[in-house]
């Protein structure tokens, strides 16, 4: 499964970037991040990083996409649902693509 370079997140279009923290200062603090004003998630560009962990990344800004589209704030502020929920939809999708039932890029 590969990381899109755009998304639609309720009829809302955000653009996909690799960064780092010279580019991002906000990637100092954290692997990825979500910028609503301008559309964007940057992900940490770091060859240690593993695309496993990268995807991880993506699927919690995406979570916080989703959550801030649906205005919850609460779940959206609440980090440990987020991640959680965020690794959870990686192992479901993991194992669709696993199973065949997905399309993939590779």
């Amino acid at each position: 499964m590969r990381i899109p370079k755009k998304i639609n997140l309720g009829g809302r279009i955000y653009t996909v970037k690799y960064g780092t923290e010279k580019q991002y200062p906000e990637l100092s603090r954290w692997s990825a991040f979500i910028n609503y004003p301008l559309r964007i998630i940057v992900i940490k560009k770091d060859k240690q990083n593993s695309e496993d962990f990268n995807m991880e990344c993506f699927l919690h800004e995406v979570i916080h996409g989703i959550l801030e589209g649906m205005y919850e704030r609460k779940l959206n502020d609440n980090e440990q649902f987020v991640q959680l929920f965020s690794r959870f939809l990686h192992m479901f999708l993991e194992d669709l693509e696993n199973q065949k039932c997905l399309p993939t890029n590779k």
